[in-house]
């Protein structure tokens, strides 16, 4: 499975509360499958794409940032598999 997540550091934190962050990144790192991690030029979201099954490891890893960021994460389907759904839909 594809997983996309954006996510988004909370408003006014302070270095301190940053670097709490980035501590607890470089503990726990990447879930599961990330493949990518990109972050915005001002340094205040960003996104990963992640290709695995376990979906469930990778809302465990994003508890462990909770407390600095706010997420959207949401389960992709390749177009090969999403049209004939579509299809089949409109009949």
């Amino acid at each position: 499975m594809i997983l996309v997540t954006n996510y988004r550091l909370k408003p006014y934190l302070p270095k301190a509360e940053i670097k709490k962050l980035m501590d607890a990144f470089a503990t726990h790192g990447a879930g599961p499958g990330v493949s990518h991690n990109y972050v915005t030029a001002d340094g205040n979201q960003g996104v990963t794409i992640s290709d695995t099954e376990d979906v469930a490891g990778s809302y465990r890893n994003l508890l462990n940032y909770g407390e600095w960021m706010e997420f959207d994460s949401k389960l992709m389907l390749p177009i090969e598999v999403a049209a004939p759904l579509i299809y089949d839909f409109l009949g």
